[in-house]
C-alpha cells in the first residue's frame, strides 16, 4: 500500500490509501491545529503509519484553532511529501516552508531517479548551488550564493568534512564521499553560525547516512535491502551498490551498504585530442549498529570507510600547457591521486514518547575521522639549458617523480539537548549544547629527479630541498556552546539564537618546516559571539512570512595563517600572519512561502554584508619586499614578499524563488516545477563585482507520474546567463546557455524499479563560468595561441544517457 499525504483546502489533513487494487481509502486527520505542541523527534521524523494518532500532551496549552503556530507536524512515510521537514535550520525538526532559512532536501529516492553519481548531481537542478571541477583534480568545493571554499561547512552526521587545500599546482578539494551511501541532505543557504560556529559563513550542506529502520519498515520481516547497478555515459562510469539491513533479539538493528563506482575519461563536447586520458574508481562503505534500550533510549556504532583513486594522464596535444621550468620540453605527464575518508562514531539518543521531564530530547556523539590525500605527479622532460654556444651542454633527458601528501584527521564530542515547556500562552522549544573538536593538519611534498643519461638522483627540484613542508604541522581546537529557543505564540514564532566559540590554533614546528629560508609559525587564540533572529508569521494556513538575521564567521586557516614558501629564483617568499583576523558577515533575508493543495511556493531575499575577507598569501597578496624598497627584478637579490591580508567589505545579495504546481491534488498526473537564483556581489575594497558569483541560473520542467507510481517522466530545462564581471577586455566569459534533459523510470513490481535518462538532449556545447574563472590567468586573452584547447579541456559533455536497475528486498 501507498500512502500519500494531501493538504486539503481546510487546515485539516487527510490521508489516503491507495490499496494494491486501486481502491482510494480515506482516513480523517486531526487539524494540525490540534496537535499539541511540541511534538518529539520521532514523531515528526520517523512517524510510519498513514493514519497518525497521537497521544495528547495534557501539560501542552491548547493551540489556536485557526492557524497553526508549530510547524513541526508529522512526516509519513510517503512518496510525495507536502510537509517536508529539515533538520539543519534549527537543529530540530521543522517544516521548510515554515523555517526562517532557505532550505533545499534531496532524498535518495530523487538521486536514484535522477541517475545521481557524484556532487554535480546533487544540484544538477538548484539554482545558486554550483560545484566547482578541476581539470586535473576533478570536483573540489561547493559554491552557496557567491561563496565556496572553506566559506561552505560540510558535514556528515553532524561531523565536519576536511577542509580544502590550494598551494600551487595542487587543489585538493572537499570531495570525500559518495552521494550514494545517504538518506537524506540538506542544503541551507547562508549563515547559520549561531548554530555551527566557524566556516558556516555561506552555508551549511548536511549529508546523513541511513539508518537500518529506513529499510526495515518497508516489511514485516527481520531483514531488507536492496541492490542496484547504473551505467553513465558521460564517463563510461559503472556503479555497483548492496544494502543489506536485518533485526535480531528484538532490540538490535544492523545495516552494511557497500558501493562501488568505476569510471573512465569525463566526456567533453570539443575536439577529442584535447581530452585527457582519466580512469578511477570509488570505494564506499558503510556499517550501523543500533541497540534499543527502550522505547526512549537508543545507542548507534557507526563505521564508514571512503576511498577515491584516480589516474590523470596529459593529452599528447595538450603537453604544451605543462611548464616544467625554463629550457624544458615535456614528453609526458601524468597525476595519480587517492584520497581516503575513515571514521568511526558512537551516539546515544534520548526521545521518549511520553515528552514527560526536563529534557525532551537528547543526542550525544563522539567520533574519530582521519582523512587523507595522496598524489603523485610523474613527468619526462628533456631539459635544454640556455647556455650560448659553443658552451651548450647536450640536451638532458630526466624523470621527475613528486610525492605529496595532506592529513586531516580529528576527533570530538557534541551533546545537543532540547526542553519544552510553555510561559502563559508562550510555547518554548529550547535547544542547547556544545560541540568540541580538535584537527589535526600536516601536508608534506618530497619528490626526486632522475638523469636518464647518468642515473644520478637529486631532491632538489627548483627552489625545493625536498622534502618540504608549506604549512607547519598544526591542531586546531573549537569549542562551541550554543542556545536557541523557538518561541510559539498564536500566529507568531520568535527564534532567537546564540553561540559563543573558542578556537585556537597551536603549530609544531620540525626540521622540514624550518629549512624553509625566514619561516615562521604563529599561533592564534580567538573567540567570536554569533547571534542570530528568525521570524515566521502563519498568515493563513498556507502563506507564511519569515524573515531572519544571521550573524556568521570564519576562523583564518592553517595555510592562511602560517605558509612558508620560499623561491630565491623566481623571487619570492610567503609570511606568517599573527595579526589575521577573522571573518564576519551580517546576513538579513525576507521571504514568503506558500503550501497549497495542489501547489508549493517559495521567494526569498538577502543582503548580506561580509568583514575582513581573508585574502590568502598563496592568491597572491603582495605586502613588500626584502630589503625593503628594493624593486624586482631589476634589483639583484630582491624578495618580494606575501602575506595573508583581510580586505574590506563584501556585499552580496540576490533572489530565490521555487515552486511546484500539480495540475490534480494528488501525486499522479501532470506536475509544473522550476526555481530561480539571482545573485550580485560586489568587492567594495576594489570596486568591482565579486568574481565567485555564479551566473543568473533557471530551472524549468514538467513531470508527470502514473497512477499508483507505476511510471513516469520529465522534462527538465536548465537556463544559465552571462555572468557580470568588471573583467580585461581579452578575458574568456561564457556565453549564455540551455540544457534539456529527459529522465524517465517504470516499476514492473513493487521491488523492481528501472531508470534512464538523456542529458543535454540538443547537445549544447558550453563552458560552466566557474571553470572559465580558472581558465582566464592561464591565458593572455582569447588571441592566446593556446586558447582553444584550453577552452576545449573544460568544455562541458555533450549529449549523454544514463540507465540504472534498483530491486529492493
Amino acid at each position: 500500500m501507498i500512502a500519500t499525504l494531501l493538504l486539503s483546502q481546510s487546515p485539516a489533513l487527510t490521508a489516503t490509501a491507495l490499496a494494491t487494487d486501486g481502491e482510494v481509502m480515506t482516513d480523517s486527520i486531526p487539524d494540525i491545529t490540534q496537535i499539541p505542541t511540541p511534538i518529539t523527534q520521532a514523531e515528526a521524523l520517523l512517524a510510519q503509519d498513514s493514519s497518525v494518532d497521537l497521544e495528547p500532551n495534557e501539560d501542552a496549552p491548547e493551540s489556536d484553532p485557526e492557524v497553526s503556530s508549530d510547524p513541526l507536524i508529522l512526516e509519513s512515510d510517503i512518496d510525495w511529501e507536502e510537509v517536508e521537514i529539515s533538520v539543519t535550520g534549527t537543529r530540530t525538526p521543522r517544516a521548510t516552508l515554515q523555517s526562517p532559512a532557505n532550505i533545499t532536501i534531496t532524498t535518495s529516492e530523487e538521486l536514484k531517479r535522477a541517475l545521481g553519481q557524484d556532487l554535480r548531481d546533487l544540484v544538477r537542478y538548484t539554482p545558486g548551488v554550483t560545484v566547482n571541477e578541476d581539470v586535473t583534480y576533478g570536483l573540489t568545493d561547493i559554491n552557496i550564493r557567491g561563496l565556496e571554499r572553506n566559506r561552505v561547512l560540510i558535514q556528515v552526521d553532524g561531523i565536519r568534512q576536511p577542509t580544502y587545500f590550494e598551494f600551487g599546482a595542487s587543489r585538493l578539494g572537499r570531495n570525500y564521499l559518495d552521494i550514494g551511501a545517504f538518506q537524506r541532505i540538506e542544503i541551507l543557504r547562508g549563515s547559520a553560525s549561531a548554530l555551527y560556529g566557524s566556516d558556516a559563513l555561506g552555508g551549511v550542506v548536511s549529508f546523513f547516512t541511513p539508518v537500518p529502520a529506513d529499510f526495515l519498515e518497508r516489511t514485516d520481516r527481520n531483514y531488507a535491502g536492496e541492490v542496484g547497478v547504473q551505467y553513465r555515459s558521460v564517463n563510461t562510469g559503472v556503479t555497483g551498490t548492496a544494502t543489506f539491513a536485518f533485526r535480531a533479539l528484538d532490540n538490535l538493528e544492523g545495516l552494511v551498504q557497500y558501493t562501488r563506482r568505476n569510471r573512465g575519461r569525463r566526456q567533453i563536447n570539443a575536439d577529442s585530442r584535447f581530452a585527457d586520458p582519466f580512469s578511477g574508481n570509488t570505494d564506499n562503505l558503510l556499517g550501523k549498529l543500533v541497540y534499543r534500550f527502550n522505547d526512549a533510549s537508543t545507542l548507534t556504532l557507526t563505521g564508514e570507510y571512503y576511498r577515491d583513486s584516480g589516474k590523470f594522464t596529459t593529452a599528447t596535444d595538450n603537453l604544451n600547457l605543462v611548464f616544467a621550468g625554463p629550457g624544458s620540453q615535456v614528453l609526458s605527464d601524468r597525476t595519480e591521486t587517492a584520497n581516503r575518508r575513515g571514521r568511526i562514531s558512537l551516539a546515544y539518543e534520548y526521545d521518549p514518547p511520553d515528552r514527560r521531564g526536563i529534557i525532551q530530547f537528547a543526542r550525544i556523539q563522539g567520533y574519530y575521522q582521519g582523512a587523507e590525500f595522496l598524489e603523485d605527479r610523474l613527468r619526462d622532460d628533456i631539459f635544454n639549458p640556455f647556455v650560448p654556444p659553443p658552451f651548450t651542454p647536450p640536451p638532458t633527458p630526466r624523470s621527475r617523480v613528486l610525492e605529496n601528501s595532506f592529513v586531516e584527521n580529528i576527533y570530538g564530542g557534541e551533546a545537543q539537548f532540547r526542553s519544552d515547556f510553555s510561559t502563559g500562552p508562550v510555547t518554548h522549544r529550547l535547544t542547547y549544547g556544545v560541540d568540541i573538536s580538535n584537527t589535526f593538519n600536516r601536508r608534506v611534498r618530497d619528490g626526486r629527479s632522475t638523469n636518464l643519461l647518468t642515473g644520478a638522483v637529486t631532491t632538489t627540484i627548483g627552489p625545493d630541498n625536498f622534502p618540504v613542508k608549506d604549512f607547519p604541522d598544526s591542531d586546531t581546537l573549537r569549542i562551541g556552546v550554543y542556545l536557541q529557543d523557538e518561541m510559539a505564540i498564536g500566529q507568531f514564532t520568535l527564534i532567537p539564537g546564540l553561540r559563543f566559540d573558542y578556537y585556537s590554533l597551536t603549530t609544531k614546528l620540525d626540521d622540514i618546516y624550518q629549512r624553509n629560508p625566514g619561516a615562521e609559525a604563529s599561533n592564534l587564540q580567538d573567540s567570536a559571539l554569533s547571534p542570530s533572529l528568525g521570524l515566521v508569521y502563519q498568515a493563513t494556513p498556507e502563506v507564511a512570512v519569515v524573515g531572519r538575521y544571521a550573524r556568521g564567521f570564519r576562523a583564518p586557516t592553517y595555510l592562511e595563517l602560517n605558509s612558508g614558501f620560499s623561491n630565491p629564483l623566481g623571487g619570492y617568499r610567503t609570511l606568517s600572519a599573527p595579526n589575521l583576523k577573522p571573518e564576519t558577515s551580517d546576513t538579513f533575508e525576507v521571504g514568503v512561502r506558500g503550501a497549497f493543495p495542489q501547489a508549493r511556493v517559495s521567494l526569498t531575499g538577502f543582503y548580506s554584508l561580509y568583514n575582513n575577507f581573508i585574502f590568502g598569501a598563496a592568491e597572491g597578496s603582495r605586502v613588500g619586499t626584502d630589503p625593503p624598497g628594493c624593486f624586482p627584478p631589476f634589483t639583484p637579490g630582491c624578495i618580494q614578499l606575501f602575506q595573508s591580508q583581510n580586505l574590506g567589505r563584501v556585499r552580496i545579495y540576490g533572489l530565490e524563488a521555487q515552486g511546484e504546481y500539480r495540475f490534480s491534488p494528488g501525486p499522479d498526473g501532470f506536475r509544473l516545477f522550476g526555481g530561480l537564483a539571482w545573485v550580485r556581489g560586489t568587492d567594495d575594497e576594489n570596486d568591482r563585482p565579486l568574481e565567485t558569483i555564479n551566473p543568473i541560473e533557471a530551472v524549468l520542467g514538467l513531470g508527470y507520474q502514473a497512477p499508483q507510481d507505476r511510471w513516469g517522466v520529465q522534462l527538465a530545462t536548465t537556463i544559465v546567463g552571462k555572468a557580470r564581471t568588471d573583467s580585461d577586455p581579452g578575458d574568456f566569459i561564457p556565453s549564455p546557455y540551455a540544457l534539456v534533459d529527459l529522465l524517465g523510470y517504470y516499476r514492473p513490481t513493487s521491488g523492481l524499479s528501472l531508470q534512464a535518462g538523456i542529458f543535454n538532449l540538443f547537445n549544447t556545447e558550453y563552458v560552466r563560468y566557474a571553470d572559465a574563472r580558472r581558465l582566464n590567468p592561464q591565458i593572455t586573452g582569447v588571441d592566446d595561441p593556446t586558447f582553444a584547447q584550453r577552452r576545449a579541456r573544460i568544455t562541458q559533455p555533450g549529449i549523454n544517457f544514463g540507465v540504472s536497475v534498483l530491486w529492493e528486498f
